[in-house]
């Protein structure tokens, strides 16, 4: 006992009286109290970068964005990202931990990420607009089936199912990928827009998904489309390229007048970073191939864990 009582941290008396005492995830310091974000100390939970006021409206940057000015992004597929955090070293090291190291533990700090900057992008939006915004449904960007087999899950879904569950609103698995693709990590900007070109499609399952999702609602789902007017680029959805199209999913959606026919289904898309936006476009491209066999008009936002 008195060699305990002579160890160089007083941290060893302390899980001596508290058993249940954690060490934060991060730095491996004790947690003498508890922290907002399961398993992170205060000192680590106080260096979360958050972005608290996007400066550029199209991608959700913390700083003047000049991807944003670009020609191509007027022809993006989805309308807006917004971002939780910026992808710092704190960031990237948990991303890591979490994704290729297997560490359960930091699931619960991404979830509580995603469902802070949800609540962000919703105030943002709903500020704007006069009315309480809000998805129809989230869905997430699919991992390759290397990956999945490589990680044992996909993290941009358990981010989304996180989300979903915490505010109460529907996961619908939409989207699949068709080829697989080298490590984002690995590529270029210009090399990663072209590779993800064509890589999304809709689900097998998609066109099922929705069409119970809309006859379970007995409202008018989504809202007459006056959403663009939020940015001065308004997205405009692209020819989808090489998207199967299945016309066994074709699900007119009864309308009750023709105001009905302007309405717009806002969805919320999923991921764990935004580099340069060329994932989101072409999932959004999918999302509006699959809107178009059911007869129903999307609006994509994406909300990502980091932006890069």
């Amino acid at each position: 006992m008195s060699h305990f009582l002579h160890a160089p941290s007083w941290s060893k008396l302390w899980r001596y009286l508290y058993p249940h005492h954690q060490q934060c995830i991060s730095c491996a310091h004790s947690i003498i109290a508890s922290s907002v974000y399961d398993g992170l100390c205060h000192a680590c939970a106080s260096r979360i970068p958050w972005i608290m006021k996007p400066q550029c409206k199209v991608c959700g940057r913390s700083i003047y964005c000049e991807d944003c000015q670009r020609q191509a992004m007027q022809r993006r597929s989805f309308l807006l990202n917004r971002s939780a955090v910026r992808y710092n070293t704190d960031i990237r090291s948990w991303l890591a931990a979490y994704k290729y190291r297997g560490n359960e533990r930091y699931e619960g700090v991404f979830g509580q990420l995603m469902v802070e900057g949800y609540y962000r992008l919703q105030a943002e939006l709903s500020t704007h607009f006069g009315f309480e915004w809000s998805p129809a449904w989230i869905t997430s960007v699919p991992a390759s089936t290397n990956r999945l087999q490589e990680r044992g899950f996909d993290q941009a879904e358990q981010m989304a199912r996180w989300l979903a569950a915490d505010i109460k609103l529907p996961y619908l698995p939409l989207l699949e990928r068709t080829r697989q693709t080298m490590k984002q990590s690995e590529q270029g900007r210009q090399e990663r827009i072209r590779s993800m070109a064509g890589v999304f499609s809709y689900s097998t399952m998609a066109g099922s998904l929705v069409q119970d999702v809309l006859q379970r609602h007995h409202e008018p789902y989504g809202y007459i489309n006056r959403i663009s007017s939020y940015i001065a680029s308004p997205a405009v959805p692209m020819q989808a390229p090489s998207l199967q199209t299945n016309q066994s999913l074709r699900v007119p959606v009864q309308l009750e007048d023709e105001r009905d026919a302007n309405r717009v289904i806002p969805i919320l898309l999923i991921d764990d970073i935004y580099t340069t936006g060329s994932t989101i476009h072409n999932c959004a491209l999918a999302l509006h191939e699959l809107g178009a066999q059911c007869c129903v008009k999307f609006q994509v936002i994406s909300l990502t864990c980091a932006r890069s």
